[in-house]
């Protein structure tokens, strides 16, 4: 129908661009004039959405509100001196943290 109707116009005005047509068409809202039924069968001129099935599903998450802790934990005592001792004879070997005489 678009092209036929398209056909048309152009007997009308010869220099109608498809443009124009469309300008004519879909960008002026509904023009109540001599081919408005002609217009209200072009593509996308009414909304019909009777072959279109429309399925909503709702899908619901179920969740539990948790208090939420700190993964820190502090302790009563920091430790602010830095100790070199190491227990593991293995971790004795030829790399030592500096002496201080």
């Amino acid at each position: 129908m678009l092209f036929i109707h398209y056909a048309q116009h152009l007997e009308e005005d010869s220099t109608m661009t498809v443009a124009q047509f469309f300008d004519m068409h879909y960008m002026h809202g509904i023009v109540f004039d001599e081919d408005y039924e002609q217009d209200m069968q072009l593509p996308f001129k009414t909304f019909d959405f009777s072959p279109l099935p429309v399925f909503v599903f709702q899908h619901y998450k179920e969740f539990d509100i948790i208090k939420k802790t700190s993964p820190f934990i502090i302790k009563d005592k920091i430790n602010t001196s830095y100790s070199f001792y190491l227990s593991d004879a293995k971790l004795k070997g030829i790399f030592h943290p500096p002496k201080f005489s």
